[in-house]
C-alpha cells in the first residue's frame, strides 16, 4: 500500500526569512538548508524534501526549512546567521524547537548556534559540514558566484555539472549534463524567487569562504550529532573528524561511500536522526 503524500505549505515570516513545512505534528524541527543562496526547493526538489522528511513527519514532528533573510548586509558572516536563526526560533517558535538540522552550509550555521545560542534547540544536527571550508571548496564557491553574477544560465549548468562531475576526463559527459544541471540548480536556488538574489548569493558565498569555526567548537556545551559521507570531496574525511575532536559532547555518523550530495540528500536521515535521540535520553529514562 502506497504512503500518503508529505505535502508542502511555503510562507515569509516578517523578518523576510522565507519558510517551506512539512507536517503538523506538535514538536518541532529547525532545518537549515544549504547553499549559497537564500531561496526554498522547486520542481522535484519538494519531492526530495517530503522523501528525506518523512520518518521525522511521521514520528510527530513538523518540519520547517527556513531560508536566511533577504538583502543581507555586506560583511554578513556565518555567525552572523546564527544568530538570525536564534531570533527567528524566538520570535516565531517560542523561544526553542525539538530539533535543529543545518545540511552543509547549514551545518556550518548549527556549530554557531549550538555554541552561541545553546537553548534554542533540544538537539543539534550538522549534516554534511565540518568546522572549516577545503581550498579546492572555496575555488568552487568563488567560480559559482561569479556565475551566478553574470546572469549566464550555460555557464550556471556547466558549473552545477562540474560539481556534479568533478575531474578533467569527465568534461565531455558534463557538456552533455548543461541543460540538466542547469534546471537543478533553478531548482535549489531560484534567482526569480526574490529581487536580492544575485546580491545575497554573493553575500553568503564571501561568509562560506571566511567560515572557519575551529575557535567555536570548544565552547559547545550541548550535544551535536554530526553525519557525514565518507567520500564528500568539500568536506573530507580529516576534516570531519578534527570537526568531531573539537566538539566536547559529539556524536559522528558516518554514510559509507557517500559523496556530499548524496549525504544532504539520503532518507537515513530522519532515522539516524530519531535513534540518537532515544539512545541519549534511554539513561535519563533508566535512571
Amino acid at each position: 500500500m502506497a504512503m500518503s503524500r508529505v505535502r508542502m505549505s511555503r510562507g515569509v515570516f516578517d523578518n523576510t526569512m522565507a519558510y517551506a513545512r512539512w507536517g503538523v505534528g506538535a514538536k518541532m524541527v529547525l532545518f537549515v538548508p544549504g547553499g549559497p543562496g537564500n531561496t526554498l526547493p522547486e520542481g522535484p526538489l519538494r519531492i526530495v524534501g517530503a522523501r528525506l522528511f518523512r520518518p521525522l513527519v511521521d514520528a510527530g514532528y513538523a518540519v520547517w526549512a527556513v531560508t536566511r533573510p533577504r538583502n543581507l548586509p555586506d560583511g554578513y558572516s556565518i555567525e552572523d546567521m546564527a544568530d538570525d536563526y536564534a531570533a527567528v526560533i524566538t520570535a516565531e517558535f517560542g523561544g526553542g524547537v525539538d530539533i535543529v538540522i543545518g545540511s552543509s552550509m547549514g551545518g556550518l550555521i548549527v556549530q554557531y548556534l549550538a555554541a552561541n545560542h545553546p537553548d534554542c534547540a533540544e538537539t543539534f544536527v550538522a549534516l554534511a559540514a565540518a568546522c572549516d571550508v577545503t581550498e579546492e571548496s572555496k575555488d568552487l564557491v568563488r567560480h559559482q558566484a561569479a556565475v551566478v553574477a553574470s546572469g549566464d544560465r550555460t555557464q550556471r549548468g556547466l558549473a552545477a555539472a562540474e560539481q556534479m562531475l568533478p575531474g578533467r576526463r569527465l568534461g565531455w559527459l558534463r557538456r552533455l549534463l548543461v541543460p540538466l544541471a542547469a534546471r537543478i540548480w533553478d531548482w535549489q536556488t531560484d534567482p526569480s524567487e526574490h529581487e536580492h538574489f544575485e546580491h545575497d548569493y554573493a553575500i553568503e558565498s564571501d561568509a562560506v569562504i571566511q567560515f572557519n569555526a575551529r575557535e567555536a567548537l570548544p565552547r559547545i556545551r550541548v550535544p551535536v550529532l554530526l553525519i557525514n559521507g565518507d567520500r564528500d570531496r568539500n568536506y573530507p574525511k580529516e576534516l570531519v573528524e578534527e570537526t568531531a575532536q573539537l566538539i566536547p559532547d559529539c556524536t559522528l555518523v558516518w554514510y559509507p561511500g557517500k559523496g556530499h550530495d548524496a549525504t544532504c540528500a539520503n532518507p537515513r536521515l530522519g532515522p539516524v536522526i530519531l535513534d540518537y535521540i532515544s539512545q541519549r535520553s534511554a539513561p535519563a529514562s533508566a535512571s
